[in-house]
């Protein structure tokens, strides 16, 4: 049997779309072990238990990838990753697929290998880089080659969470972008990632602020999220540093490195259209782990 714990993550941290992710210590754990019947889920709901469960398609392609028959399989799911919500619950379920997939041929874990198979599937690395490696990594595709790297983030550095009642799915996301952008707005979100990436990694607040700002996705994005302004507005007034919409929403990120301050603005947010909750996150430096084999 394998038991895997993979990470939360966070993509785009504003500026950086589509490439830029953070791997956050909340977590999907899963099991993949043989079985009599071609597949057996548990642990999730039952709308899920079929064969197009994302860790079960992602499993099945994993084989086709490399030409073998799909082994019988029994997969348990314990995730506190919220679904739909751009905090990284489908690449989790990726990145388990291929990993699970891996194990059940007989395979070698090799992070490099889960990263091309589990990018082809997603279509884009920024969640499941660090997914896989942990940490905060920037990605690019080059034909189906991937590439990705590391940079370190200040130990005081705190990803507070406001996670909404309601989902927002990545295609309504996309959806609403431009198919157009202009030349100014590019060089606006081209200059900002290296700093910000600095800022993370001296814990520099005001820098922070000014280059985590975006000008390709999230002034469309926000639309499609009742309470947007208020909440960025609670964050900044409370010690907050930056906000950024995490992956293709709708939860909102704030990055500080005053944990309290921020936990304790629950009351704040009553009048809100819809319910939020917080949670205070901390940089997960592993990615995937294995946890028995």
């Amino acid at each position: 049997m394998l038991k895997i714990r993979i990470p939360a993550t966070t993509a785009n941290l504003g500026p950086g779309f589509d490439s830029l992710g953070a791997a956050l210590n909340m977590y999907a754990t899963l099991t993949f072990e043989d079985c009599e019947s071609p597949l057996n889920i548990y642990g999730c709901d039952e709308a899920y238990i079929n064969t197009d469960n994302l860790i079960y398609v992602s499993y099945y392609k994993t084989f086709e990838y490399f030409g073998e028959r799909v082994k019988n399989v029994k997969i348990g799911i314990e995730s506190d990753i919220p679904a739909s919500r751009g905090l990284g619950s489908s690449a989790a379920c990726v990145v388990g697929g291929v990993a699970g997939a891996l194990y059940q041929m007989g395979r070698e874990l090799d992070k490099k290998v889960m990263l091309e198979i589990a990018t082809e599937i997603e279509g884009h690395p920024d969640n499941v880089a660090p997914a896989i490696f942990g940490g905060l990594t920037a990605s690019m595709q080059v034909d189906r080659k991937v590439f990705t790297r590391l940079f370190p983030v200040n130990e005081a550095i705190v990803f507070v969470a406001f996670i909404p009642s309601f989902s927002l799915s990545t295609s309504d996301a996309r959806r609403i972008l431009p198919k157009e952008i202009k030349f100014s707005e590019a060089v606006f979100n081209a200059s900002r990632i290296p700093l910000l990436l600095k800022s993370l990694e001296e814990n520099d607040g005001l820098l922070l602020r000014y280059a985590i700002q975006d000008a390709l996705h999230q002034p469309y994005r926000k639309k499609l999220i009742p309470g947007y302004d208020e909440i960025e507005k609670i964050c900044i007034e409370n010690e907050g540093y930056g906000v950024y919409l995490s992956g293709a929403g709708p939860t909102m990120m704030c990055i500080s490195d005053k944990k309290t301050s921020l936990a304790d603005v629950q009351h704040l947010l009553g009048d809100l259209s819809q319910q939020w909750i917080i949670k205070a996150l901390k940089i997960d430096e592993e990615g995937i782990q294995i946890l028995r084999s």
